[in-house]
């Protein structure tokens, strides 16, 4: 008799994503693995994403909506998917990307034939080194994290045994690199992740309003809180991978700190945002850290900041006026492009009814010659 696979429960936090939510719900249905529960949980969406997993589930049978009457963050929305859960096992994914119909049961057969407590695979549109299969102790698998190679620090893209994880929930408290936090914490409680490289989960890195791409804010900074645990805790106990901690610490400031110059805030807000993460650049400095970041417009904007915040503040609007006016010529040479392309294809429309004239004509010529031969 063949016995039954276990249920995998997928969690899927909602927010927002209405233009999306059903193309990864659909990806989701589409699974392989033959038994699985999906649990959308909707942290008060204000665009219909709630509504439209409510539409979902009503030809889904095996969806489940869970509606926050309040926005309260996504640890929150996974915590209350993982309490949910009945399966054996535990996946995340989140509602703006898909999945391939392979996921699970690639994930589930890599888990079950390492004897291991995660697995994970390779996902395209996030910068991820990858690497070939592979079976790591907990301590390896921070150091994989941190390293980026061949999987990195976030939840999705990996399989979960469910006893591990409701035993290590997320941080509520943490808005932003909240999947640090939690992956830092889980692996050092389990024995054994596996890595298959297969590419089969695609992250959307083109939302504009997504959390990597918007501005600073107080829910966001609580990230500083993560990087100061997680790099101060590794130090102690995982050298090698506080290296590449402190690494991550740093790109991290220094993109904030862009991001916090670029915004409409108030001058006195953006100084106070500026110092506040100069402090935590300066906490977390380290020449050999700064070395590995991949590029040098980052190297460049951690140096700035640690030395002077007017000095950064400075550089960093000039690069933000230059960035302006770049886009701005990039936008004109697209219009003059499609200006010409028009006109080109104008003159080619104006050149081809001008042969076909011409070709009536000459074959009205023709005809008429043709009866004048015919007639003698």
């Amino acid at each position: 008799m063949e016995k039954k696979s276990p249920l995998i429960s997928v969690i899927v936090p909602v927010y927002n994503v209405a233009p999306y939510i059903r193309r990864c719900l659909d990806s989701i249905a589409a699974q392989t693995y033959p038994a699985l529960e999906i649990i959308a949980v909707d942290d008060a969406s204000t665009d219909g994403s709630g509504q439209l997993c409510d539409a979902c589930a009503e030809s889904e049978a095996r969806l489940q909506v869970v509606h926050f009457a309040e926005n309260r963050g996504p640890s929150a929305a996974r915590n209350e998917g993982i309490r949910r859960a009945a399966g054996a096992y535990l996946c995340f994914v989140d509602a703006d990307d898909r999945v391939e119909p392979e996921l699970l049961s690639t994930l589930y057969a890599s888990l079950r034939e390492a004897e291991a407590d995660v697995s994970a695979c390779g996902a395209d549109g996030i910068r991820l080194a990858g690497g070939p299969a592979g079976v790591f102790s907990g301590e390896e698998a921070i150091a994989c994290m941190a390293r980026e190679i061949p999987f990195n620090y976030v939840p999705w893209a990996k399989l979960y045994a469910a006893a591990p994880v409701k035993a290590c929930l997320f941080d509520e408290r943490i808005y932003y690199s909240e999947d640090i936090l939690f992956l830092y914490e889980l692996f050092q409680r389990v024995g054994r992740v596996s890595y298959v490289p297969d590419i089969l989960y695609h992250y959307n890195n083109d939302r504009e309003d997504s959390q990597v791409h918007s501005g600073v804010s107080v829910r966001k900074l609580t990230a500083l809180t993560v990087h100061d645990h997680v790099c101060d805790h590794a130090g102690e106990r995982f050298p090698e991978a506080a290296l590449y901690f402190r690494r991550l610490s740093l790109d991290v400031d220094s993109r904030w700190a862009m991001l916090t110059v670029e915004s409409d805030a108030e001058r006195w807000q953006i100084f106070s945002l500026l110092k506040r993460l100069q402090s935590h650049i300066r906490r977390h400095y380290d020449r050999k850290a700064l070395q590995l970041l991949p590029e040098r417009k980052s190297r460049v904007a951690v140096r700035t900041l640690h030395a002077s915040v007017p000095v950064f503040w400075g550089m960093a609007s000039f690069y933000k006026y230059v960035k302006r006016w770049l886009r701005k010529q990039e936008r004109q040479r697209h219009q003059r492009s499609k200006k010409l392309l028009k006109q080109g294809k104008q003159c080619q429309n104006r050149e081809s009814s001008a042969k076909a004239g011409r070709a009536v004509k000459n074959g009205e010529s023709n005809a008429k010659t043709s009866r004048r031969v015919g007639k003698l």
